[in-house]
């Protein structure tokens, strides 16, 4: 019987507690994403990576191979979508960055006149 922590479970319990905890860490790199927390979205990167490892290289009851290969290409799609708001949040930085150069430079040169 697959266990989570050394807690026997039944199959359907083992495969709803790692969607849990999956559901979990996207909802915190959304979070972290939202408000620009990128030393905490690096860390929590690494925590879902270190937790999949783990999960993968594990024992994996053979009735929930499908619903892990599903919540595996979920997981990939739905960082295609965290990394596209990170570029929008990027970018985003950089135009703000060049409006800011740009008034700076025009102040300089208002002060030099």
């Amino acid at each position: 019987m697959p266990s989570v922590d050394g807690v026997a479970l039944s199959e359907s319990d083992w495969l709803a507690r790692h969607k849990q905890v999956l559901m979990g860490f996207a909802d915190s790199i959304r979070v972290c994403i939202d408000n620009s927390e990128w030393e905490k979205l690096s860390l929590m990167l690494e925590s879902r990576r270190a937790y999949l490892e783990r999960l993968l290289t594990g024992t994996i009851p053979e009735k929930c191979f499908d619903e892990i290969r599903r919540i595996a290409e979920s997981i990939i799609a739905q960082d295609q979508f965290f990394k596209a708001d990170v570029e929008k949040q990027k970018n985003a930085s950089l135009e703000l960055q060049l409006t800011l150069e740009r008034g700076r430079r025009a102040v300089q040169r208002y002060n030099e006149s």
